[in-house]
């Protein structure tokens, strides 16, 4: 479909393999269960499970991953909702407006400034400038300038926490190295495994093993 697939309502489900933009309005709902070549453009509700060559933008509405993915320009949600519940691969961008609920392993960078719950493994770096809930390990750096960083499960954080602004509160066993600058602050309640630089202010209730 050289022209692509604006849907203004209604359903489309595509179970096989479709080249062409996809646009869908916030009345209509998406099913992809094969490739698609060509950029999604969401406002309505679509629930992926296949792969995407070229980029995923959201204004509103929800993205549901219910199968393994990969989305090769990345997914840049601006508002609404983003829930992946299966192995994804792409870079993920959360605006201010937008949610995003980590279940299964991320493939890629993310960038959050609105509200993301993370439950499972990033393999790349992750700056934060919200609220981020963190349980699982992050294989790069996590850097924060502004907002919330929450360690509720044990984390790995390999290219260590670079925290520039607002707070970090670590309440489970973590591992990588810390660095608290003159505008943030850190509340540690659980074992840190790495070393602490701290010029903010820090309240270190738990043993540092550094």
């Amino acid at each position: 479909m050289t022209g692509g697939l604006d849907i203004d309502g209604g359903d489309l489900i595509l179970n096989a393999a479709t080249t062409g933009d996809v646009d869908i309005a916030s009345t209509a709902t998406l099913d992809l269960n094969d490739t698609l070549t060509g950029n999604l453009t969401n406002a309505g509700s679509t629930d992926l499970a296949g792969n995407i060559t070229g980029s995923l933008t959201q204004s509103v509405g929800t993205t549901t991953v219910s199968g393994s993915s990969r989305v090769t320009g990345g997914l840049d949600i601006d508002g609404g909702d983003l829930i992946l519940n299966a192995a994804t691969t792409g870079d993920v961008d959360i605006a201010s407006t937008a949610t995003l609920d980590l279940n299964d392993t991320l493939t890629g960078s993310l960038t959050n400034a609105g509200d993301a719950d993370i439950d499972a493994a990033i393999t790349g770096s992750v700056s934060n400038a919200s609220t981020l809930d963190l349980a699982g390990d992050i294989t790069g750096s996590l850097t924060q300038s502004a907002g919330t960083t929450t360690v509720s499960g044990v984390s790995t954080v390999t290219g260590g926490l670079d925290i520039t602004g607002g707070a970090l509160i670590l309440n489970a066993a973590t591992t990588g190295d810390v660095d608290v600058a003159s505008t943030a602050t850190l509340d540690l309640n659980d074992t840190l495994t790495g070393n602490l630089t701290n010029v903010g202010d820090a309240d270190i209730d738990a043993t540092i093993d550094g």
